[in-house]
């Protein structure tokens, strides 16, 4: 019985000691190290969709294939797809429009509008058919197809309240400067 117990303890002590090693993957690229052999020349944005989750589709915001309602929700989560696709360099994110709010008096009968215009890029990737794309995978890397392009541009145009509620006889919409998110040549 001591052995037991002694065994039990012995394996619940390496157990934690050898759970709080980290490994570190060091087969994992980021999205822009799978691009190195791309030629980058058409991708003038510097927002690759790719790098992100893109929970939005923003890409295929009001296309024929499909309409989105636009609320504040969306807003948001458009933000934050355009800023992690970014590399967390241009627009904001959504916590920093959160903590924007509060440090603001917000009335209840003023409702402030989000603008977001912006250009972007995603792969020109078709992972069911590479010949299909302009890039195929080769050992985890992308290399562009000859003749064909290796990024495809959008524009998206986002415009939504940035409140879900308002309260009041009278309600005043206001567009402010704060939170207009460009960076599109086409506005």
């Amino acid at each position: 019985m001591k052995k037991l117990l002694l065994i039990t303890v012995a394996f619940l002590f390496c157990g934690n000691v050898f759970s709080q090693i980290e490994i570190v993957k060091e087969s994992e690229m980021t999205m822009d190290q799978m691009l190195e052999k791309v030629d980058k020349a058409k991708f003038t944005s510097g927002i690759l969709m790719d790098r992100s989750q893109n929970y939005s589709n923003i890409s295929q915001l009001n296309t024929q294939e499909k309409v989105v309602s636009i609320n504040y929700s969306y807003f948001k989560q458009a933000l934050l797809d355009l800023y992690n696709a970014s590399n967390k360099k241009m627009f904001i994110s959504s916590k920093s429009l959160k903590d924007g709010f509060k440090n603001k008096k917000r009335e209840d009968n003023i409702v402030d509008f989000g603008i977001i215009s912006a250009d972007f890029e995603s792969l020109n990737y078709n992972p069911n058919d590479e010949s299909l794309g302009g890039l195929k995978l080769v050992n985890g890397k992308f290399e562009q197809q000859k003749d064909k392009e290796a990024f495809i541009s959008h524009t998206a145009l986002v415009i939504s309240p940035l409140k879900i509620a308002a309260k009041g006889n009278v309600i005043t919409y206001r567009f402010n400067n704060e939170f207009w998110f460009n960076n599109s040549e086409k506005t």
